[in-house]
């Protein structure tokens, strides 16, 4: 809002728009003129922004110093990175020359490596060809055993002939076992084929058997199906009273009269099922004239119910209307009251005003003020001394700089130093037995050139035992071999005869089968015969007068005779299934007595192997694996002695770059301290304990204590500004009291209006109520009837129910009757159509013919098994004597192995001859010798490599350290920010003065207008020749250095007699106050509103006298006159002084005016009145 009006809130307050009481503000004290004033000037602000200037100036100027400070700091730094620099490349380049060292070395070493390897590979193929010999030498005397062992078990029957003869003696013995075995495979195929038959039938049979019994049962459901439809008929035509059916009860029924039985049924559902229906429509009809009675009669009361719920929102709304009215006239009532609560309230704001205004002395708080700042300039002044003694340091910064990378190097040296004892220590007492303090890197360097040399004496001795092991080792894997295959055979054969046997004994067991084949074959006979027996037996009883077959004794009754012949018959089924038992047991045992036979030769092949050959090839390997576990014992042993000795050589040397280390920084370390030394020399002894960081910090702490008083300032300030701001909202609630005041006046006038409205409410609720009464009695005879129909339909539906329920009852049973017997007919006609009575005699011819069939094959069966039993006898007869051919074919096998292995072993003796031994030993010695050189020159390059690279480690760090990482960067980035934090000072310089001057300026040329238009319209509205002009005089308080925090100008109103100025408050009339503050307020608004046209003058002739107040008027119509050319510009005058308005109207510029009255009910009205109707 204030920014569309084109001016502050301080010139609508004070200028363009004044309350009567507060227009004499220009002649007010001292301090509340000077406030509006700065108001109007929006001094304040300017004045906030210099002291924003002057705080950021001078925090850059202690940032200047201190970024001065920290450049020449960072010029040494940056002078001792480029030292680390340097250093650090020139060692690269060192170690670049030696790995190119250690590369030559490597490449010298690699033709001797090869020719290292190579002789390497010889000695081990010279090795293996020794294992090779050994071995072959072993396999001879394994095949010369085999040879004897042969030789022993083919006894008298060893073969004259050559190999050929006895390959061709072989094939014809085969041939005929091959014959005899096809013979047996047909057979056996014959027989196979036979059985397979023989069980299909037993198949067949059981399965016929298995049909029959269900053909039975079907029978035997159809008989019980018709006897239980016909009892059913009967029973339920008697229920039903449809007479008897006229026959014998015990006979079934035939299909003509079961059908009509059935019909008959069917008619007297249709019947029962009609009577229903009927039952049904006839209580249905009823219920619907009820029902209809019953909602004509609830519509009727709902209507009803409508009606009073009219009535009853009717009365509500009333009553609610009624309500507010009475809460509007309560109200009106507590008006009264209200008013004298108001009017308290005014007083007390009021009076709250005057001790707001007392309550805060603001002299007090702007001596607080200048205390302050005044304790900011000690601070300042302290602030200062630091930066000289910064200075003071800067000028020895070279010099303390230098003691400090000095000392810090120092330290660096000495917790490297105690680092590498730390962590070497205990293996320096393992490796020399105690700490040297001198010469340590000399003496582990002897101890690993000894270590060396103690080295090759154990490898070679080494050498010497692992050739021996590897010959012991093939030894025993020979050995191994041979004990694993003998184990194997074993356990084939022993699985063998577990096998046959199982568990028991092999002797035993042969023993025991002969005797259970010889005991079946006895219990087959005795079944054969007695077949043949019970057959004549059967012959004999079934003459005429039979008598008993063993005694000749005659039965006494016919039926005796024929129960032993049904027994004997018994008996005779059960014979062939027992004889074809017995048959197959007796071959099942024989198969198993034939291979017990076989097995002979396995049986006693186990007995040599547990005996003899395990036992001597156990021992033989005992032998070898102690002589290996004696090798192996001696070389873990050198081996162990070897790690220990490569562990130390590997620890020495690890520990060398360390070492090495160690003595340089020793070195370096004493170097350091004695330029220490002369460093504190240079200074003279002065103390350094005080350093940048230190002084830095007190420079801080210093800018912090000003920062804080600063805040303190603005709190005061703010202060004042509240006190002044609370005193603005207090005067607004004044006004807002007042206005609320005089609606309370306006509001009491309703309250006859009121009174009637309630009186014609409470009329009409009361016909409503009546209605209401009438309308309830209805209602209630109407649900009275409601219930009497209800009542009278319910009876009505349970009457319907219950004969309902009756008849659906009858109608089920006679249903479920009927399904029953149906389902009953269903099954019955289902048996005759599918001709079961046929089927069950077919099975019964059927049966009788293959139990025929089944006792010839059993027979012809019995017949092909005893053949078979003779062809396996055979067969197994001659299998012995082609196993004694085999043994005379492998004993020719192993002669000639054995002539063919003793070739091979010649060959690789002339292998072994084939190499020089000696010759590769003294190569190997030599080349040995020669890798050691270059080894120990390649270490001594690896040594000085790992120096080179600690030493470029050791620059990298103090590179990466933070003091010089980057350290051009940085000096670069701080000079620029020093530059760059001086221009912005000067800057800031700049627009302080150039701000400050400015504000002089404009306050200099605004108060010369306003006093020009002061004195141009006092001498043309003032009659009294007293005083010949007024002016408002401003003067500055205070210097006016740069330096100066707050520029505030003293207000005062001075009264000119001639040239002597006199201070016009308490020194002047009342009127002469009036005008003197009308007339700067005039000159404000001509000089500050000039985007905003409007003025308003309250009461503006208050104790004017006539002349005066005939000038004022001139002087308005002026000022109107002289800024009619400005289209929004507006005076608003408020007066009690109609002769002023008829002044003012006697020119051109105003026509006409509003006019606020009373009318007879005491309400403001606005009168719009021309100028030409005043009188």
């Amino acid at each position: 809002m204030i920014g569309f009006l084109g001016v502050s809130k301080a010139i609508l307050n004070h200028v363009i728009f004044c309350h009567q009481e507060e227009s004499n503000w220009p002649l007010s004290e001292g301090k509340a003129l000077k406030q509006r004033f700065d108001e109007i000037f929006a001094a304040t602000r300017y004045i906030k922004a210099l002291e924003e200037i002057r705080k950021k100036r001078n925090e850059m100027t202690g940032e200047i110093k201190i970024y001065q400070t920290q450049v020449d700091s960072l010029v040494n730094n940056k002078r001792k990175a480029e030292e680390f620099q340097r250093d650090l490349e020139s060692n690269e380049s060192r170690l670049s020359a030696c790995r190119d060292s250690i590369q030559e070395l490597e490449r010298k070493l690699q033709p001797i490596s090869e020719k290292l390897l190579d002789i390497k590979a010889k000695q081990d193929k010279i090795g293996n060809l020794q294992g090779q010999l050994d071995k072959s030498l072993e396999l001879i005397k394994k095949y010369e055993k085999d040879e004897r062992d042969l030789r022993k078990s083919i006894g008298d029957s060893l073969f004259e002939g050559s190999k050929e003869d006895l390959e061709e003696e072989m094939q014809n013995f085969n041939a005929f076992v091959s014959q005899k075995r096809k013979k047996l495979e047909k057979l056996q195929q014959e027989m196979s084929n036979l059985q397979k038959k023989y069980q299909n039938d037993q198949k067949l049979k059981a399965k016929l058997l298995e049909e029959l019994g269900k053909l039975k049962s079907e029978n035997e459901r159809f008989k019980q199906n018709v006897s239980l439809r016909d009892s059913k008929l009967r029973v339920l035509r008697k229920k039903l009273g449809l007479g008897d059916l006229g026959f014998d009860e015990d006979e079934p029924l035939e299909d003509s009269q079961v059908q009509n039985v059935m019909r008959n049924l069917r008619q007297r559902n249709s019947a029962t099922q009609s009577e229903f229906q009927n039952c049904k429509l006839k209580h249905e009809s009823n219920e619907n004239r009820l029902q209809n009675l019953i909602q004509s009669t609830c519509m009727e009361k709902a209507q009803k119910q409508m009606q009073l719920s009219n009535n009853n929102q009717q009365m509500a709304k009333n009553k609610t209307t009624l309500r507010n009215i009475n809460d509007e006239l309560n109200r009106l009532d507590s008006l009264a009251n209200l008013q004298d609560t108001v009017e308290k309230e005014l007083q007390e704001h009021e009076e709250e005003l005057k001790n707001v205004e007392n309550s805060i002395n603001v002299d007090d708080l702007r001596q607080n003020l200048s205390s302050k700042q005044r304790k900011r300039e000690e601070y300042e002044q302290q602030l200062t001394a630091l930066n000289q003694e910064m200075n003071t340091l800067q000028k020895e910064s070279k010099i303390r700089h230098e003691i400090d990378l000095v000392n810090k190097d120092i330290n660096t040296k000495q917790e490297a130093i105690d680092k590498v004892n730390s962590r070497n220590k205990d293996t320096l007492l393992h490796l020399l037995g105690q700490l040297p303090e001198q010469g340590v890197c000399d003496k582990v360097t002897t101890l690993v050139n000894n270590l060396n040399k103690k080295v090759d004496e154990l490898n070679k001795s080494l050498e010497k035992e692992r050739s021996n092991l590897s010959s012991l080792k093939t030894t025993e894997k020979f050995h191994s071999n041979q004990l694993a295959a003998k184990k194997e055979l074993l356990v084939s054969n022993q699985n063998k005869i577990f096998d046959v046997c199982g568990s028991q004994n092999f002797e035993y067991s042969c023993d025991t089968l002969k005797t259970t084949i010889k005991g079946l074959q006895d219990e087959k006979g005795a079944l054969t015969g007695s077949l043949y027996l019970f057959n004549k037996y059967i012959e004999k009883l079934k003459k005429p007068r039979p008598c008993c077959p063993l005694c000749s004794r005659s039965f006494q009754q016919v039926n005796e005779a024929q129960a032993l012949i049904s027994e004997l018959q018994k008996k005779l089924q059960t014979v062939p299934s027992a004889l074809e038992e017995k048959t197959k047991l007796i071959t099942e045992k024989e198969k198993l007595l034939n291979k017990m036979v076989e097995l002979k030769p396995v049986k006693e092949a186990i007995s040599t192997l547990l005996e003899k050959e395990i036992p001597e090839l156990e021992h033989k390997l005992e032998a070898a694996t102690e002589d290996i576990s004696k090798s192996s014992a001696k070389i873990s042993e050198t081996e162990e002695v070897l790690d220990n000795i490569y562990s130390d050589m590997k620890t020495a040397s690890a520990l060398l770059p360390d070492l090495y280390l160690l003595d340089q920084n020793q070195n370096e370390m004493k170097a350091l301290e004695r330029r220490l030394s002369k460093l504190k020399m240079q200074i003279g002894g002065k103390d350094i304990s005080r350093n940048f960081q230190q002084v830095t910090e007190e420079q801080n702490a210093l800018q912090a204590q000003i920062k804080i008083l600063n805040r303190d300032i603005e709190k005061i300030q703010q202060k004042i500004n509240n006190h002044i701001e609370e005193v603005q909202q207090l005067k607004g609630r004044i006004n807002d009291l007042k206005s609320e005041k005089n609606k309370m006046c306006s509001d009491m006038q309703k309250k006859s209006t009121l009174i009637e409205q309630s009186e014609n409410i409470t009329k009409e609720n009361a016909g409503l109520v009546e209605a209401t009464k009438e309308i309830k009695a209805e209602i209630a005879k109407l649900e009275v009837k409601i219930k009497e129909l209800n009542k009278e339909k319910e009876n009505a539906t349970k009457s319907k129910e219950s004969e309902l329920e009756k008849l659906t009852t009858k109608i089920r049973e006679e249903e479920r009757e009927t399904e029953s017997i149906e389902k009953i007919s269903h099954e019955i006609e289902q048996y005759v159509l599918a001709n079961k009575e046929a089927e069950l005699v077919e099975h019964e011819e059927r049966i009788e013919k293959i139990t025929s069939q089944i006792e010839s094959k059993r027979e012809e069966l019995s017949s092909m098994s005893k053949t078979e039993k003779e062809l396996h006898q055979d067969i197994n007869s001659q299998e012995l004597k082609f196993r004694n051919l085999e043994d005379n074919r492998k004993l020719i096998e192993i002669i000639e192995l054995i002539s063919q292995m003793n070739s091979e072993c010649q060959k690789l003796k002339d292998k072994i001859g084939g190499y020089d031994i000696r010759s590769l030993h003294s190569d190997l010695e030599r080349l040995n010798q020669e890798a050691k050189r270059i080894t120990r020159e390649r270490d001594e390059a690896s040594i000085r490599e790992t120096e080179f690279k600690v030493k470029i480690r050791e620059c990298r760090k103090q590179l990466q350290d933070e003091m010089f990482k980057d350290a051009e960067k940085k000096h670069k980035d701080k000079c620029i920010e020093l530059r760059t934090t001086q221009l912005a000072c000067d800057d800031l310089n700049k627009y302080y003065v150039a701000l400050n001057k400015a504000i002089m300026n404009y306050h200099q040329l605004k108060m010369k207008e306003i006093n020009k238009i002061i004195k141009d319209l006092w001498i043309r509205t003032y009659a009294g020749n007293d005083i010949d002009y007024i002016e408002i005089q401003s003067d500055e308080d205070g210097d006016r250095g740069i330096e100066k925090t707050r520029r505030t100008f003293n207000y005062r109103v001075v009264m000119f007699k001639g040239d002597t100025p006199t201070d016009m408050r308490g020194r002047c009339s009342a009127g002469q106050k009036v005008l003197a503050s009308l007339i700067i307020r005039l000159a404000l608004a001509e000089t500050f509103c000039l985007n905003c046209g409007i003025l308003a003058l309250d009461e503006p002739t208050t104790n004017l006298d006539r002349e005066n107040i005939s000038k004022l008027a001139r002087a308005l119509v002026d000022i109107v006159q002289s800024r009619s050319e400005q289209r929004n510009f507006q005076l608003i005058i408020i007066t009690h002084d109609e002769d002023f308005i008829e002044l003012l109207g006697r020119s051109e510029t105003v026509d006409y005016f509003y006019k606020v009255s009373k009318d007879n009910n005491a309400h403001s009205k606005i009168s719009k009145l021309y100028i030409s109707d005043i009188p």
